[in-house]
């Protein structure tokens, strides 16, 4: 992504967040991207939007950078987001980097939601994650691990403390600690969120003649869900592994991501999620094909549900971090109760073109 660099005496002044600051860069870059869809439903339920879609997402973020005398860097990071017409400041952290790592305070995704490796075709909106849930009702994807190999059961851009380490020789790895989710740690509310979170994830990438890896895996941990008192369990854990292969212009991508923990005595969570894509690139021009299967069983009639989604994407990068694409989608979500009386099945094909840009 190419950055643009303010350089001024003011900013330099302005972004020295300590003392012994040789010397500061402010950089401001950003992405965005609109697309258009049509669905057309074969078995439709209630929260199953079908017709004409619009989805849009963009972002701007801003880093304010140092170079100390101690020959350590820091930086202080603003990101700012949204999409479909709402959204705001949603990450803001400060830094510390050297020799020995990245140390990094603030708010922002787990070490393994930021580390893990998922499998996305050649368009923005792939077979999971943006198209999903632009046509299906929340419902649908609840939990996260349904439908999805990324994501987090912690909860996103919450404030923490996280360490990155170094590359050593194509392998690196991530810790962070989130305290809670919940603004109620004191006064008269009750703190009902997840509480004492913490994550790891480790990840190798390299070549080997030619042949381009990268492999993961990792586990996001809940010590105290606040579920016990209705009979269910107090911690949680999320673990999602994947691996990415590129030769010659093909490439092969398959990640896993599942949970499983009771919420009360008879309800729980119980999903996984496994999505696979083939690509290929050559020049300005990629196409891929996606599949995506998932389960999820919440112990509740008409929450079990199973999924699959299947993808054909094409993009071309038009230059200046300017790039279009296309991607047909079939998407066949399915309820355990008979028939479509819980509005969950959902059987429809969804055609989208859109836009994006980078700078």
């Amino acid at each position: 992504m190419k950055k643009i660099l303010l350089g001024t005496t003011a900013l330099v002044a302005a972004s020295a967040m300590s003392a012994g600051v040789a010397k500061a860069d402010f950089s401001i870059s950003g992405d965005a991207y609109s697309n258009f869809g049509l669905t057309v439903s074969e078995d439709k339920g209630e929260t199953h939007d079908g017709g004409l879609q619009t989805y849009q997402d963009a972002g701007l973020y801003f880093n304010a950078s140092g170079e100390m005398d101690n020959g350590m860097t820091s930086a202080l990071v603003f990101k700012f987001s949204g999409n479909n017409g709402a959204g705001g400041m949603n990450e803001m952290y400060f830094s510390l980097s050297d020799d020995w790592g990245t140390l990094q305070m603030g708010g922002d995704d787990s070490a393994a939601d930021r580390m893990s490796i998922g499998a996305g075709g050649a368009a923005y909106n792939g077979a999971y994650g943006g198209s999903f849930g632009s046509y299906l009702n929340s419902a649908y994807s609840s939990p996260n691990s349904f439908m999805n190999v990324t994501g987090s059961v912690i909860g996103g851009d919450l404030a923490g403390v996280s360490y990155f380490s170094p590359n050593i020789n194509g392998l690196t790895f991530g810790l962070s600690y989130q305290p809670n989710t919940s603004a109620a740690t004191d006064g008269g509310a009750d703190d009902t969120g997840n509480n004492n979170n913490s994550s790891a994830y480790v990840k190798y990438s390299g070549d080997m003649d030619g042949v381009s890896i990268s492999v993961g895996g990792g586990i996001e941990y809940v010590a105290s869900s606040n579920n016990g008192g209705a009979g269910g369990d107090d911690d949680i854990a999320r673990y999602q592994t994947g691996i990415n292969i590129g030769v010659s212009g093909f490439g092969a991508k398959v990640a896993y991501n599942t949970v499983d923990y009771k919420t009360t005595t008879t309800a729980k969570v119980d999903s996984w999620t496994v999505a696979t894509a083939l690509s290929y690139s050559a020049g300005a021009n990629s196409v891929s094909v996606q599949w995506v299967t998932a389960e999820t069983k919440n112990g509740t009639v008409g929450q079990d549900r199973d999924g699959d989604a299947y993808a054909i994407a094409y993009a071309m990068d038009l230059g200046s971090g300017v790039y279009w694409d296309a991607a047909l989608t079939k998407f066949d979500v399915s309820d355990s109760t008979a028939g479509n009386s819980t509005a969950r099945d959902a059987d429809f094909t969804a055609f989208e073109v859109g836009f994006g840009l980078s700078f």
